[in-house]
């Protein structure tokens, strides 16, 4: 975990005193929408410290995907909910330190962005993260790299840096 993106308790994101929930609605008033969605698109795209951090959860797991088969194993339900879990807790944690909001902050102005030019910006990257934040996406993304270790293009992250042979990921 990168040293600046400490996880954030969500239940003090959702506990924030009426002070903070109005001081939050003025950031968000301060920013144009589209200011707010371009600063967190940033963020997201252009942290390649976030992107290294995504790309070893996916290392450190896809020996465990089972390219034998097209079916879903239930333990590929805890890895999601690991990966929402990463996901949320890097965005909303920028979202409050860097920006001063809340996500719910975030959702409004990417709504409202989204009814006033559908075809925009912010309707696109609204896409985008839900498409990532997806189960489909992710299985898609993880047995991608599954393949990878299996042909040998890529070597799997098992446990801190222990590279394994793909023969030992099957």
């Amino acid at each position: 975990m990168p040293k600046d993106e400490p996880t954030v308790d969500k239940g003090e994101l959702a506990g924030l005193n009426e002070d903070s929930k109005s001081e939050s609605k003025d950031i968000v008033k301060k920013y144009v929408g589209t200011e707010l969605i371009m600063k967190v698109q940033e963020y997201f795209f252009g942290n390649d410290e976030l992107a290294k951090e995504f790309e070893g959860f996916v290392k450190k797991r896809a020996h465990m995907i089972d390219l034998s088969t097209d079916e879903y194993k239930l333990e590929y339900t805890k890895m999601f909910d690991d990966y929402k879990t990463l996901f949320e807790d890097r965005l909303e944690g920028y979202m409050a330190r860097s920006l001063g909001i809340t996500p719910e902050d975030f959702y409004e102005a990417l709504l409202k962005d989204t009814k006033e030019n559908s075809g925009g910006n912010g309707a696109m990257f609204g896409e985008i993260m839900g498409a990532i934040a997806g189960f489909d996406v992710f299985m898609i993304m993880m047995r991608e790299a599954a393949e990878a270790i299996a042909d040998g293009s890529e070597k799997a992250t098992v446990g801190d840096d222990r590279a394994v042979a793909p023969s030992e990921c099957k």
